[in-house]
Order: structure tokens, then sequence, then C-alpha cells
């Protein structure tokens, strides 16, 4: 390896206060922050991870790969964040170099996160990945054992200069957009049918962005967080490089000089960017990141000051149910991957040795003082519990990393794991993991991150929720025990249901009103139990997603909550149907329309791709448009946001043939109504 070079600067975060009070006192607080960077390109031919068709060594540089650190803080109270353009980092290289870390600076491990951009065109290193690589020989395994510990000391040292390097600035943060992340599993009957992109797939498109400024003003670093596989470029090409997370940084840097950039990667495992297949759309890719960057530096950004608390909780992830010998046998007599897999499990067994039945699995959280709290998880984390988190725990203060401290696996959410593919069973194949996790393991993990939180993130998805507490309770008052009768056509949504006198338009179907007033997705989530569950109703007709939009939320966010409205009304009522109607155009929230209309394809996308007889998507919205597209205002009362019975005369028109069966008719697709 040539000598690592080190380029050192101070860092400190600027942005512009949002309010007077808290953001005018945090604009004035200076914070000790340092930041370094190293060049780890290999002198010498490494194989590269990521792909297993390649099985030479690497063949030149397209790109010099670099891990860099950001120190914040001073004393005991100081962390460090180290990005590296790496498929992933084991959990054995994090610990020695938090070891390390501690015995010179009194860093503490839970104050260390390192973030690996996951570029598939990095050199290997020991105990990553196992069995993706093949016909290593003893010559090679070498060379990657010596990249290994050179990697390990250039973390060391490149933690150390961002340390010794502090001086005070300002420190803040600012959320953009950036959409060439896709979702790339794609469905038939609700199963995992091939890896291509799914335009109605969940996908988190935010780009979290820390900016580090002098207190002059000036900039000098920035670390920004996006959702997406680092792999735009060929999967057989077999040279270094960073891929758009590489170009990013090299872009932002070019146009700002003297600045260090950093990227980590977020909750994107089930993501890739689109398009893709050549080194020239990699650049295309991070150039697309460094033009948002710009528009954000233009932008007011939230003044942070220091961390106020690091946290972290062990504990182990359970797999699934373990296949016999006789099935592992079955499998070594196969070619390829699945037979590798298995033939290295035959060893095991062999050997006298157990196969695990966990994973150990360790989250860690820093919190800003309440301004922003960053969640650092390890391996190749799915999308959904970036948004699952940012529905439960104040979304707009998360900042979710995955591929963070360790890569032992990917990490599949549970309705993922009950689709199967590439991202639940066959890449445990090249991770050397005996075989997918069990659904609970979604629960532990967003439950561990909620356990080591600080209250405030609790509490601000707590307070806004039960202001509909009183509303909640009174639902049912009128039913019989309190309770909506079971086997009912339960209605859940908010205004648009709440005012529906569902009644007089179903006179005879047993109808119940669950809507309550201004409500989002992620309040029914939050109140399935009263609405839903405790009703056990053979129907539910779901509404909701316009307040969700107009309060300004991504449409990937609105979606992932009304999936997992979806999902867990399915668990809780396993036998009933359950009908998605579409978000409503209005003339009073006519800028909404095209985020309206993704929404709309998303759920319907879902709803289809999922296979179930008994869940139906339904175009409600289509019946307020006029012959020009537009809604028609003489379908809406005089606030033009809200149905009047004419409205609501159309909706019943619609539905009622559709509630009425009792299942959805045989022999066509009855999941669109």
């Amino acid at each position: 390896m040539r000598p690592f070079r080190a380029c050192l600067a101070g860092v400190c975060l600027l942005l512009a206060s949002i309010s007077a009070g808290r953001g005018a006192e945090l604009e004035s607080t200076l914070v000790q922050i340092g930041l370094a960077r190293v060049d780890i390109t290999p002198s010498y031919a490494v194989r590269l991870t990521g792909y297993g068709s390649r099985t030479n060594e690497a063949g030149g540089t397209d790109q010099q790969l670099w891990a860099k650190a950001l120190a914040i803080g001073e004393g005991p109270a100081a962390v460090v964040v180290i990005t590296v353009d790496n498929l992933g980092i084991p959990a054995e290289m994090t610990e020695e170099v938090a070891r390390r870390l501690d015995k010179r600076f009194g860093l503490k491990r839970e104050r260390l996160a390192i973030c690996a951009s996951h570029t598939h065109y990095a050199p290997a290193l020991t105990g990553m990945a196992k069995l993706i690589l093949k016909d290593l020989t003893a010559e090679q395994s070498e060379r990657i054992a010596r990249y290994s510990a050179e990697l390990t000391d250039a973390f060391e040292r490149v933690a150390a200069e961002a340390l010794e390097s502090r001086r005070p600035g300002r420190l803040g943060w600012c959320e953009g957009r950036v959409g060439f992340a896709g979702n790339r599993r794609t469905l038939v009957d609700g199963l995992w049918k091939a890896n291509a992109q799914n335009p109605e797939g969940l996908v988190d498109h935010s780009l979290p962005t820390l900016v580090a400024r002098d207190p002059d003003g000036k900039l000098r670093g920035v670390l920004v967080n996006y959702a997406c596989h680092c792999t735009t470029i060929n999967a057989n090409d077999n040279k270094y490089c960073g891929d758009w997370a590489g170009f990013a940084q090299e872009t932002i840097e070019r146009s700002h000089p003297g600045t260090i950039a950093m990227v980590a990667i977020g909750c994107g495992a089930d993501a890739n960017p689109y398009p893709r297949g050549t080194l020239d759309l990699a650049r295309d890719h991070g150039q697309e990141i460094a033009r948002e960057v710009d528009r954000l530096l233009e932008e007011k950004q939230l003044p942070l000051g220091a961390v106020t608390a690091a946290a972290e909780e062990s504990f182990d992830l359970p797999f699934a149910k373990l296949p016999t010998r006789a099935q592992w046998e079955e499998r070594a007599k196969q070619k390829g991957p699945i037979a590798t897999h298995a033939q290295a499990q035959l060893a095991r067994l062999d050997r006298g040795e157990q196969l695990p039945q966990t994973l150990p699995y360790r989250v860690e959280t820093w919190d800003f003082g309440g301004e922003l709290a960053m969640i650092f998880l390890p391996g190749e984390v799915t999308v959904e519990y970036a948004l699952r988190l940012k529905r439960e725990h104040a979304g707009k203060r998360l900042w979710v990393s995955g591929y963070s401290n360790d890569e032992p696996c990917y990490i599949a959410s549970r309705r993922l794991i009950g689709e199967g593919g590439y991202e639940v069973e066959s890449s445990m194949w090249y991770y050397d993991r005996p075989t997918h996790f069990a659904p609970e393991v979604e629960d532990m993990i967003v439950g561990a991150v909620e356990r080591i939180l600080p209250e405030a993130y609790r509490l601000a998805r707590e307070q806004p929720v039960k202001r509909w507490q009183a509303e909640i309770e009174k639902l049912d008052a009128k039913q019989p025990g309190g309770r909506a009768p079971e086997g009912s056509i339960v209605f859940v949504g908010s205004s648009t249901i709440r005012r529906w006198d569902l009644l007089k338009s179903f006179p005879d179907l047993p109808v119940v009103n669950h809507g309550f007033g201004g409500s989002q997705y992620a309040d029914a989530v939050y109140f399935l139990k009263p609405l839903v569950e405790d009703a056990q109703p053979s129907t539910v007709v779901l509404y909701d997603g316009d307040n969700d939009l107009a309060a300004g939320k991504p449409v990937e966010q609105v979606a992932a909550d009304a999936i997992a409205m979806i999902y867990r009304t399915r668990l809780a009522v396993p036998e009933a149907r359950i009908i998605v109607l579409s978000v409503k155009p209005s003339p009073k929230r006519r800028a909404l329309v095209d985020a309206q209309r993704k929404l709309n394809a998303m759920l319907e996308g879902y709803v289809i791709t999922r296979g179930d007889k008994r869940l139906s998507y339904v175009d409600v919205g289509a019946l307020l448009l006029g012959s020009e597209g537009e809604p028609r205002s003489d379908l809406f009362v005089a606030d033009q946001l809200h149905l009047n019975d004419q409205g609501y005369a159309l909706w019943a028109e619609k539905l009622r043939p559709i509630l009425a069966q009792s299942t959805p008719p045989g022999g066509r697709n009855s999941n669109r109504e």
C-alpha cells in the first residue's frame, strides 16, 4: 500500500437558526470539531469484494479510496464518525479500532461509529462476506489480510488526526432529497420474483446532511447519508472505485476547495441506483448528490451543539428454524452458491460444531441535545427500518445509517421475510449465515433503538397522537358493550371518513365509522388495536394519506406508513377483507396532485403484487374529477377539501357492490375494484 496521505482540516458546522430562542442560542455556540482524511487505495493488487463473479485481483484504479473522520466535542463527550470506501467493516476491526482509541484518547465504544459506503469496487477484508470470493488462493488471502491490517491502522490514524485537529466551529444540519435510488424487489403474488427495478416499491430519498463551517462561515466539511446500494458500475469492472459515493465526495470537494466530504449509507439494502451499469452513470449519480448539497448550502440549516448523549445496546437476533442435515446434503448436491454454503455448514457439523441459532447485534445512538438523533445499525438494513423509526420516533429529527460498525449480513424487515427472496434468504449464503432471520427481529431492533433513544424523541411521536385519545375512546360509546360488533364493516381514516354518514349511504350493511379528523396513516397504526383489532371486523376500509401529504411528509414515507397499516391490519384480522381507498384530489389541495398520484400508484402497486385475494384497492379519487381532469368544486363543501352529500353519494355507489360481496369474485383480478 502506498504511504497513507493525510489531509487535516478542523471542522465546524454552522447553520442558521430556525427560531429566535433555542435557534439563536445554538447559533452562538461554538463546538470543538476536527476532520481528517487518509488515502487507503492499495498500491498492490487485492481481490475486490461484493461480486463473486470476479476471480482476479484488481486490475487498476478508476478512483482513489478514502477513509475520513469527523470528531465532534471535547473530553469524555467527544464522538468520532469514520466513513470508508468499502463494502463493509467486520465487527472485529471496529472493536480493535475502538480499543486503540479508548487507550489513546479515552474515547468510549459508544462514541465511535464506522460507516461503510458499500462500494463493490474496494478490497476484500478478512472476515467479511466469507463465501463470496471463489477460488481464493493462498497468495490472495495473504494480501487481503495485509490490507485488512493496514486499513485498521488507517482507521486509528484518521480518527486520531481528527481528534488532534479539533478547533472551535459551528455545527448544523438539514435534509434534502435525491431520487436515483429505486426499489429493486419485484413481487408476484406477494412473493419475491426477481432483483429488478420496482417503481412502486418503498424507498427513502431523504438526504440528511451535516455541514461544517468555520466561525466566520467558511465551509470546511460535509457529511451526507443516502439509502442506496453503491453498485452503479458494471459488475465485471475490476478496478478500485468508490462508485457514486466516491464521485459525490470528489465533486463536492472539487466544487468547494479545502472541504472534506463524507458519505454514509442509510437503510438502502433493497434499493439500487437507477440507471446503472457504467462508470459514467456512477459519476452522474454522485454529481446529483453534490448538486443537492450545493442547494442545501444556500438554505437555512438547524444549528447543533455537541453530542449530549451516546448509548448502545447489544443483543442476539434469532434465526428461523435451521435446515436438517438431510436438507443440507440435498443442497450440497446442487451447483453454485447454494452448494458452497451447504458444504460449509456440513463441514461444521462434521467437526462436531453446532450451527448458530442467533446472530450478535448492536445498535448505537447519538443525541445532539434533542435536535437530532443519529442511529447506527449494522448490516445491510432494508428501508422499512428507517421508515418505521421515522414514523414512530420524531422522523424529522432522525438520521438512520446502515452498514455501520459491522456488516454481518442483510437485515430484512418482517414484511420482507414473509416475501422471501435475495435480501432474506439467498444473500445469507455469501455471508455464511445458516438461514434467514425469524420474523421478530424487526421488532427487536426497533425496540432496542427505542430503549436507548432519549425520551424527547419518543414523546415527539406520542404527544401529537395523544390528541386523538379522547376521540378514539368515544368512537364506540354508542355501540353495545362499548365496541363495534364483530363481523362489522369498519371504516378507518381521517375527517373524510369521520364526516361520512355511513348509515345513510349503506343502510343495509353493518357499517361502523372509526374516522377521526385530521389523522394520518401513522396515527391509524398507533391506534390499530381500538380501531381494528378489538372489533374483529369482516371488512376494513382504509382512507388516509391526504393529511400526511399536506403535512409535508415525503411520498415514500406516507406509502411506508400506509403499507404498515395494511400489513398490521392483516396480522390483526387475518381473514378480513381490506379495502384501500385512493387519496382524493380536492380543489384546496390542488398543489399536491402530483404527490397524490405517485402515492396512489405506490399503494395500488403494493396491493396488486401482494397476491392477497382479500386485499383490494379502489380508486375513488377519479370519481371526483371533471372532464378536464380537475377536481369538481360542486362535489365539495365550502372549504373545498371535504366532500358534500353529492360527493359521498358517488363514493357510496362505487363501494356498495364491493362491500356487499362476502369474498371477491373468482376468475378475475379482484385486487383493483
